[in-house]
């Protein structure tokens, strides 16, 4: 039986760490956001786009020279003018020989390394709640968090200058005013009414989409004006939907939605479904990409459309962009996952 040569066994040893390392990840986030395609599907591309940067490294170092390790022994130098280079990276691996060893040593640090940065990019919400952003600053009585949140979203910014005032005041939360059969409403997740509530590690004004969202679709389709935001934000964080350091699990928006008497499951990210379910009064939520409404996560409500084709969107962090019509073609690559909502028989 012929013997595997050193960079076989290499290979295999590094690609049982990584597999291991990706396999770690992937599960933590199917167990956060619920065995989604897409979140198996986004998952597996990165894996295997990572994993295909560091073959083509590995490939860069260890083949440069066939006859390197058959030569060893009778002092036999391999040089590129003697030998062909067979490397994936012909100029590149001329360098690469240099650091050979040195490498070799050191790639499985590289390895966990690269695998920590991952869990840690999964796991940024959580570490970045973990400062103590919700504590005053030295010169007002609004948390950090609070004041970046106003800077970025110009529309909140009385919301948050009346944090310090209003923080501790209970409002009236009844919106039967706001019902009207065969709409969904549009509700704010920055109403001073649920806005300063706790939800999670912060409040529903900052991190509240998720709730303030499935509320709009609630209480619209049902017309049970007891599902305000902060009625369902509540259920979230007691039902477990809450992740703490991830926000909104999407399992709200399915078995936490079949709890309020819908009927919900998984979408398709098609704009032939997206039409066809609008036009039959169905309403959808979407979870969006980084783009128009968010630069990291964010939860939307496409609630109609009107003759034309144009969207009618209820974003509810913003009444700007919510009275705005939205053309199709501009959210459809913005739509990380999507979900349809009906009452329940």
């Amino acid at each position: 039986m012929r013997k595997k040569s050193r960079i076989l066994i290499r290979l295999e040893r590094y690609t049982i760490l990584y597999i291991l390392c990706a396999l770690f990840v992937m599960v933590k986030r199917i167990l956060d956001f619920g065995f989604y395609r897409d979140v198996v599907f986004r998952s597996l591309i990165g894996i295997v786009i990572l994993y295909f940067v560091l073959f083509c490294f590995f490939l860069a170092v260890h083949i440069h020279c066939p006859a390197r390790h058959s030569k060893r022994r009778s002092g036999t130098k391999c040089s590129p003018e003697k030998v062909r280079n067979p490397s994936v990276f012909p100029v590149l691996s001329r360098f690469l020989p240099v650091f050979f060893k040195k490498f070799i040593r050191i790639l499985p640090v590289v390895l966990a390394l690269l695998a920590a940065i991952l869990f840690l990019y999964s796991h940024r919400s959580y570490f970045l709640h973990r400062i103590p952003d919700r504590l005053p600053s030295c010169e007002t009585d609004i948390p950090a968090e609070l004041e970046k949140f106003g800077q970025k979203y110009p529309e909140a910014e009385k919301f948050v200058k009346d944090y310090p005032s209003l923080k501790d005041k209970e409002f009236d939360m009844d919106i039967s005013d706001e019902l009207n059969e065969g709409q969904i409403p549009l509700f704010l997740q920055w109403d001073k009414r649920w806005g300063y509530k706790d939800y999670g590690s912060s409040i529903i004004g900052l991190v509240g989409c998720g709730p303030t969202c499935l509320s709009m679709v609630a209480s619209g389709l049902t017309g049970n004006a007891e599902y305000t935001p902060y009625y369902v934000a509540k259920f979230s964080e007691e039902n477990g939907y809450y992740q703490k350091g991830e926000g909104t699990s999407w399992e709200l928006m399915t078995t936490g939605a079949q709890s309020l008497g819908l009927e919900s499951a998984y979408g398709y990210i098609r704009e032939d479904y997206i039409r066809e379910q609008l036009s039959e009064g169905t309403p959808l939520i979407c979870s969006m990409f980084p783009g128009d409404f968010t630069d990291g996560g964010h939860f939307i409500v496409l609630a109609g459309m009107t003759q034309d084709g144009s969207i009618l969107v209820n974003d509810p962090n913003s009444p700007s962009k919510s009275a705005r019509l939205w053309d199709l073609d501009t959210l459809l690559p913005q739509i990380r996952s999507l979900w349809y909502f009906k009452v329940a028989k």
